[in-house]
Formats: C-alpha cells, sequence, structure tokens
C-alpha cells in the first residue's frame, strides 16, 4: 500500500509537492521505491485528474498530507545540499562576527520532518561548530486554525509524525544528545521556564 500511495502521490501531485517527490522524498538510496509500469502510473494519473474534477484544492492537499502521514513518505521540500551550503556559510560569517562570544544555540520554528535541521546539523559541523545545540520547535499538529489566507493555509496542515521526524534525524546521523525537539504551539512551549531549564541564553 505504501508502493502504491507514493504512485498515486507521484501521479497527481502538482508545484511544489511534486517537485519535492521528484528529488526522490529524500530517501536514503537516492529516492522512493518507483513500483509500477507506465499503465498503472497512466491509471492512478487519470484517477488523480478525475478526482480533481469533484475535489477543491484543499481537498486534494489534505488527502495528500494524509497519505504522507500514513504511510510515513519523506518529502523534501528544499533543495538540500543548497541549503545545507547556504547554512553553512551563515554560520561561517556569524562565527567570524561573534569573535569570542558564545555562538549560541540554533532554533528553528517549524520543524516538519526534519528536513532544514539536518541541513544545519550538516553546516554547524561543516562551520567548525559541532558542539552547538539545536532545537526544533513544531506542534506536530500541523498548523493551528488561522483567519490569514483561510484559502490557502488550513488547520492541520503540514503536520508531521513526532516519531518519524525523530526517525528521521536519527537515521541522517543528527546528534541527538544536543538536539531536543520541542513539542506543541510556540506560545505555550516558547516559556522563561523553558529559557532557564534549557540555559537558552543566545541564539
Amino acid at each position: 500500500m505504501r508502493r502504491l500511495a507514493i504512485l498515486f502521490l507521484e501521479a497527481t501531485a502538482r508545484g511544489p509537492l511534486a517537485e519535492a517527490l521528484a528529488k526522490g522524498a529524500g530517501e536514503p538510496d537516492g529516492g522512493a521505491p518507483k513500483p509500477g509500469g507506465v499503465a498503472l502510473r497512466s491509471l492512478l494519473r487519470a484517477v488523480g485528474r478525475f478526482g480533481g474534477r469533484f475535489l477543491t484544492a484543499r481537498a486534494k492537499v489534505r488527502i495528500q498530507e494524509w497519505l504522507i502521514n500514513r504511510y510515513r513518505i519523506p518529502v523534501d521540500w528544499q533543495p538540500r545540499e543548497e541549503l545545507r551550503r547556504r547554512l553553512a556559510d551563515a554560520f561561517t560569517t556569524l562565527a567570524a562576527e561573534a569573535g569570542d562570544q558564545p555562538f549560541g544555540d540554533y532554533l528553528e520554528f517549524g520543524v516538519y520532518q526534519g528536513n532544514s535541521l539536518i541541513c544545519a546539523h550538516a553546516a554547524l559541523a561543516e562551520a567548525g561548530l559541532d558542539s552547538v545545540r539545536l532545537f526544533g520547535f513544531d506542534s506536530f499538529a500541523g498548523l493551528p486554525e488561522t483567519t490569514v489566507d483561510a484559502a490557502t493555509w488550513s488547520r492541520g496542515q503540514f503536520r508531521s509524525d513526532y516519531d518519524f521526524t525523530l526517525a528521521r534525524l536519527r537515521e541522517a546521523g543528527v546528534d541527538l544528545d544536543r538536539t531536543r525537539l520541542v513539542q506543541g504551539f510556540f506560545d505555550d512551549t516558547l516559556t522563561p521556564e523553558l529559557y532557564e531549564r534549557e540555559g537558552l541564553r543566545r541564539a
């Protein structure tokens, strides 16, 4: 079923999701499994087009996100190599400007499946900052209710399972001894108690 879900997503996705899946979904072996022949792909593409006549764009997104979460399909929204390189340049510049001052901790808001956190971990090592702690803040329940551009964004969108994200970090070699995922919405988790407990002084 997981392979069929991947095929269906590849056949029906458009825009950034299609690009993310085309990059191989970040699988260690260089890509998500590519099962099925031309006939099956054509059939799934036809099903997607047919369903698109009756589904709103939001409903289609919800189905796609349900498949991604149900079958834990990795999706890389950013080009990983480019992001890692840009972060390494930024960290090197920041470290030079900091001089003798502490570099601080890396704080990321909106982790999803952990792709950019993986890039940040690698970029910190490349910049010689492999003792920096990483904090990833995410609700792991998707977006909250919003009135901003409600036609595009919806509650629960971009949800990723906490354990799946943690597993992706582990598989990518992220040092979990100095990496922490903070689960919950920012207004509940980003508190003075957290600052004190974790010794957060500089970001």
